[in-house]
């Protein structure tokens, strides 16, 4: 899937006009930010985990890893990512959407 915001007309077929969801709008969602990228913030949602009703119905958890990105006032980081490194360890500026999906 593109990487883009919610809004985007790229991304209107899929979210607007199938039965897909995305994860994140699932009552599972566990997480307290809205976005997947950078700060997590809802301008910052640009990664999607896209659910057929079927799926849907086996959903346990959903929720989003930050621990390898940097910012240490809103969440906690992997042991080996601080200020000095963050440039050279974090894993990446987008953030690990996951669903636990029991068929």
């Amino acid at each position: 899937m593109d990487n883009d915001y919610p809004e985007s007309t790229a991304l209107a077929p899929l979210l607007r006009r199938t039965n897909l969801r995305d994860a994140m709008a699932l009552k599972q969602y566990r997480g307290a930010f809205p976005g997947t990228y950078q700060r997590a913030t809802a301008k910052e949602k640009i990664d999607y985990l896209l659910l057929s009703p079927a799926l849907r119905k086996h959903v346990l958890a959903v929720d989003v890893c930050r621990k390898g990105f940097y910012a240490p006032r809103k969440w906690e980081s992997f042991e080996n990512i601080n200020e000095a490194n963050k440039d050279r360890f974090q894993a990446s500026d987008h953030h690990c959407l996951w669903a636990h999906i029991e068929v």
